[in-house]
């Protein structure tokens, strides 16, 4: 019999093990080793799900017959169980309406065909210095409203063990841990703008899609990440937007240039005298970047 004691080191020692088996696999491009873990997700839970076998009692292998430690439920109350659960259950299903919202999601620009989406970093609601980042979230919630973000990720918050191993993230919105043009999988997407040779892990990459415009907006104290805003022009229904080229993708042009649907919020310029909104503004080149539609575009 395990004690339980060294249940517990066992325990702890499986956790920081996969725990630093996930951290190997994210950040494959700079640890050692790190390559190998690369997507391997199958194996990490596998791993995981056999390890989790070791705390079950299980019919085979020598178990001793002594009397479980476990709480035992007496049996007139193992028989309204089932029913007891199932009531559980049924008003769980029945109050889940009443947390719908009155009005269905929609656009921002209903109507134009334009979406915008980004990506932001929050890392686990931790801010710059280790303090609870949700204080802020007010500040974070205002950015994305004023951009009129139709699709956000909210990355690093989801695809981990404890979420379910999740990704809701739509369009690519999402980390790549390497620099930009490194050699990575082969994909069929495009990079927002792969002029822009300042940026690490956080990546907007789009397919089937016009780009109309491109921003990058400070994190204020929020997180230690920016803020990337990539906007689009959904084509007409049906047809299929394939094979674009390098050209017809990066026709830059300055807002002026654009309908005003296009430009993003003025007030994030930074100038002299303040910063933006709440510490966010533009940054990198200091404005959003704008690119006209290719000439023939199906909208």
């Amino acid at each position: 019999m395990v004690t339980k004691r060294a249940g517990d080191i066992l325990q702890r020692s499986l956790s920081l093990f996969y725990s630093i088996w996930r951290i190997h696999g994210l950040a494959y491009a700079f640890v050692p080793g790190g390559v190998c873990l690369q997507e391997s997700t199958d194996l990490v839970l596998s791993v995981q799900m056999a390890a989790m076998l070791l705390a079950f009692r299980l019919p085979f292998g020598g178990v001793s017959a002594s009397p479980s430690p476990f709480l035992r439920i007496p049996s007139p109350t193992c028989t309204h169980l089932p029913a007891i659960l199932c009531l559980f259950s049924l008003v769980s299903v029945l109050a889940t309406p009443l947390h719908w919202p009155a009005v269905g999601p929609g656009p921002y620009k209903p109507g134009t065909r334009t979406i915008n989406a980004g990506i932001w970093t929050v890392h686990f609601g931790i801010d710059n210095v280790g303090h609870d980042s949700q204080l802020y979230g007010g500040s974070g919630l205002y950015v994305n409203k004023d951009m009129e973000l139709d699709v956000v990720g909210l990355l690093e918050d989801l695809y981990r063990t404890v979420y379910g191993n999740r990704d809701l993230l739509a369009v690519f919105l999402g980390y790549v841990v390497s620099k930009p043009l490194a050699p990575r999988r082969a994909c069929l997407v495009y990079d927002i703008d792969h002029q822009d040779m300042d940026r690490w892990c956080e990546y907007v990459l789009y397919r089937g899609l016009y780009r109309t415009a491109y921003a990058r907006v400070s994190r204020g104290i929020v997180t230690d990440t920016e803020l990337q805003i990539g906007q689009f022009v959904v084509p007409k229904h049906g047809y299929v937007l394939m094979n674009q080229t390098e050209e017809s993708r990066l026709i830059r042009s300055w807002k002026e240039d654009l309908p005003e649907l296009h430009w993003f919020p003025m007030e994030y310029y930074d100038d002299e005298h303040e910063e933006g909104v709440n510490g966010h503004y533009y940054h990198v080149f200091n404005t959003p970047l704008y690119y006209q539609l290719p000439d023939g575009a199906i909208l």
